[in-house]
């Protein structure tokens, strides 16, 4: 004998697992119990696969929602976060030197191995 065939979900349940997990194909699979690749061809049809679009863009509504809420009360790794990923942000060192290097003896503008007239 085999195993039960488990029952296939329905469209209607496809979009609200889609909608409860934000069109995450794993957390999906771990509810209904089936393979993520077996969810994955569950989700091949186009009004499903409009469903999991909204779901994913439902998610990242949300976290950019929440991002701004922490900039706004001052967090400081989400503003660095937001500086460095929309702003070309970066943390690089440059070393500028604006002094000429003094050599006694030698005028460092005239060419290399010229020795001053001055001495």
């Amino acid at each position: 004998m085999g195993y039960p065939r488990k029952k296939k979900p329905t469209q209607k349940e496809l979009i609200a697992l889609a909608e409860k997990h934000y069109g995450n194909m794993s957390s999906i699979a771990d509810e209904i119990g089936y393979s993520r690749s077996q969810v994955c061809r569950f989700y091949k049809h186009p009004k499903l696969e409009e469903a999991i679009k909204e779901a994913k863009e439902n998610i990242k509504s949300i976290a950019k929602k929440k991002l701004h809420e922490k900039i706004l009360d001052g967090n400081l790794t989400a503003i660095i976060f937001y500086l460095k990923t929309k702003c070309g942000f970066s943390e690089k060192n440059k070393l500028e030197v604006e002094t000429k290097p003094q050599v006694e003896g030698w005028d460092i503008n005239i060419l290399p191995f010229e020795k001053s007239k001055e001495t």
